[in-house]
């Protein structure tokens, strides 16, 4: 018999929060058997559940996942090509964009005046 947990991580793009994400470890996963821990990454919506596979399976826990309403997205998260997460990603996107807008403004009055 192995102490060995086992790790599952699943990428859930619909649940924007941490909250969403502990409403559903505590109603769903960690009230069955085997479900050790249950944490989530609400920079990359993954959710990951360290378990017994003695106990269950991670076909059991993608089932349980989907069965909450959740559909599990079976590719890795896409790389984003800016920051993402809150009102601080938005700026630091904004003020990237600006940088590119100004840029461009410049490098065209520059090219007109040569």
């Amino acid at each position: 018999m192995s102490n060995q947990l086992k790790q599952l991580a699943v990428y859930l793009p619909e649940v924007h929060c941490a909250d969403c994400a502990r409403d559903l470890a505590e109603s769903v996963l960690l009230n069955k058997p085997g479900i050790k821990k249950v944490s989530f990454n609400d920079k990359e919506f993954i959710l990951n559940v360290s378990f017994d596979e003695e106990v269950i399976d991670e076909n059991n826990i993608r089932k349980l996942i989907s069965d909450s309403g959740l559909k599990i997205h079976e590719n890795n998260p896409p790389s984003p090509p800016f920051v993402k997460g809150g009102m601080g990603g938005r700026l630091i996107n904004l003020l990237i964009i600006s940088v590119i807008v100004v840029f461009l403004i410049v490098f065209v009055w520059w090219t007109r005046n040569l």
